[in-house]
């Protein structure tokens, strides 16, 4: 059975920066780009709601696929 890794965590932050939730974004395996996608969702509906998004602890995959991919941390970071 392969285990269930963490792939990063997700902190939505309101207009006054308190924390509304925390997301933790897991996966079989290493992270593809559902997970880049994923993220992108989230952010996405994150700034409609007028809030903004922090990651932690991302593993080092992810980080690589957020690169490649375009989705630069400064975008989902507000």
């Amino acid at each position: 059975m392969t285990a269930v890794s963490h792939w990063c965590s997700v902190r939505l932050i309101d207009a006054d920066g308190d924390p509304v939730a925390t997301l933790r974004l897991t996966g079989v395996g290493r992270p593809d780009l559902h997970a880049v996608d994923w993220l992108a969702r989230v952010r996405l509906d994150a700034v409609r709601r007028g809030q903004g998004v922090e990651i932690a602890a991302i593993c080092d995959e992810l980080v690589e696929l957020v690169r490649l991919s375009g989705l630069c941390s400064g975008e989902l970071e507000r």
